[in-house]
């Protein structure tokens, strides 16, 4: 897939997430916010020649393989900025199957309807927001 299909897909995922958001289907807002997310991390990683694998939390691949030792020579503010996008990836990928699946506890499954709210998808959503715009920001800059 080219590049910029890549990022068609990443963008997409932002624009469900909002149109979720504008019929009150947060859990599925929150659901497409971390697909954008890792969409961004994986793209990142992809430009600088490595594989994620198959993982939902390619920020810590991201954390762990470029930013430790700084072994791809970045300079001080592509650094930052892959901090902050790390920051706010690991938020969105800590919902892991939450907004698809809800909560098990002994009794019952708390469903992810009542997780997720307008101010917690719209936060979430964000969050996505902002990844997004780093990750284009850091890809344009970057070497």
């Amino acid at each position: 897939m080219a590049k910029s299909e890549y990022w068609l897909k990443i963008e997409e995922d932002l624009k469900d997430a909002s149109l979720d958001i504008e019929n009150s289907r947060f859990p599925s807002s929150v659901f497409h916010s971390q697909q954008c997310a890792e969409k961004v991390c994986k793209a990142i990683l992809s430009s600088l020649g490595i594989e994620s694998g198959k993982t939902h939390f390619p920020s810590s691949v991201l954390e762990l393989m470029v930013m430790r030792g700084n072994k791809f020579q970045l300079t001080s503010k592509e650094l930052e900025t892959l901090n902050r996008i790390v920051n706010f990836s690991k938020l969105l990928e800590s919902q892991k199957e939450s907004p698809r699946y809800g909560w098990e506890t002994v009794d019952k499954i708390i469903m992810p309807s009542e997780i997720y709210d307008a101010n917690k998808a719209g936060a979430l959503f964000n969050n996505a927001k902002e990844v997004m715009e780093l990750g284009r920001k850091f890809l344009k800059g970057s070497k």
